[in-house]
């Protein structure tokens, strides 16, 4: 099978990018897998190891950026697929007219650039989400898409949910489009001008505040985007009350007493919230720990 690039190189994390490395090995071709970021143990090490996929860590930007002078350096045409990653390719390797880079970005362009865009889409009460592989051009996830799709969300949905959903829609669509990538195949993008706000990662909705006067479609968005499944993404979520700040372990969102009942037995501390018909329960309720 002939392919226009020279080298192709994976950079992102977890079971998403090694998914996406692993299709490219078994189909087309792979050279490598790049991991950035302080990562003291790392999944995708594991899974490279175990399917015989070369794995390089890079911790540190300097470190990162020196790799990528060195990819960009060597003068090989080279496809970069970015996925799941958090590493922001400089303007040097952006600009470059031997390095092509598709960016997987778990939202649509229209409304959350940046990081955590399915918490943003969870919180903002948006109605749809995406995904979204565009080209990655010297402004953030401002490329020409390549291929999206939008993803209805419920009332119910968590961020974790949410991202799980949309990693299995990207891999779908990153299978789809990838060998026209490769072999040099047209494909007519999407060149949007209108752009959705782009979030950093020191961002969270309200600056992880739970107010206590919103009503309760808000406090529903609220808990629901930062619940990443125990992981604290966006960082810790808390209540202010007579200055002293509290947190909570889990939570739960019920729709009447005899579900409260059950939810609370045998549990000591906890912070109970009603609003019209529904009951909010936060679980291990107890002050922050600053330490």
């Amino acid at each position: 099978m002939n392919f226009c690039f020279e080298k192709c190189i994976v950079i992102g994390t977890g079971q998403f990018a090694f998914n996406c490395a692993k299709y490219l090995q078994d189909v087309y071709r792979l050279d490598c897998v790049y991991e950035y970021g302080g990562y003291t143990r790392s999944g995708l090490k594991t899974l490279c190891e175990k399917g015989g996929i070369p794995y390089i860590k890079l911790a540190a930007k300097a470190e990162c950026d020196k790799w990528m002078h060195d990819i960009e350096g060597n003068g090989k045409k080279t496809l970069i697929v970015s996925a799941s990653n958090i590493y922001i390719f400089p303007k040097f390797l952006t600009e470059s007219t031997h390095i092509q880079i598709v960016n997987y970005h778990p939202g649509l362009l229209t409304r959350h650039l940046g990081r955590n865009a399915e918490g943003w889409a969870i919180y903002e009460q948006d109605r749809v989400a995406g995904v979204t592989w565009h080209e990655v051009t010297s402004e953030i996830d401002h490329g020409p898409v390549l291929a999206e799709e939008t993803i209805t969300l419920d009332e119910g949905v968590t961020s974790v949910r949410l991202m799980m959903r949309q990693y299995q829609v990207g891999f779908a669509l990153f299978k789809e489009f990838i060998g026209r990538i490769l072999k040099d195949e047209e494909i007519q993008t999407v060149h949007y001008t209108d752009f959705g706000k782009l979030h950093y990662s020191f961002e969270s909705p309200n600056d992880r505040v739970l107010d206590l006067t919103w009503k309760q479609d808000k406090i529903s968005a609220f808990l629901r985007s930062m619940d990443y499944g125990g992981l604290n993404v966006m960082g810790k979520p808390f209540v202010v009350e007579g200055g002293t700040k509290y947190c909570w372990d889990r939570y739960k969102i019920l729709g009447n007493d005899s579900e409260e009942a059950s939810f609370e037995e045998g549990v000591l501390n906890r912070k109970i919230i009603r609003k019209e018909n529904v009951t909010f329960v936060l679980q291990n309720y107890h002050e922050e720990d600053n330490a």
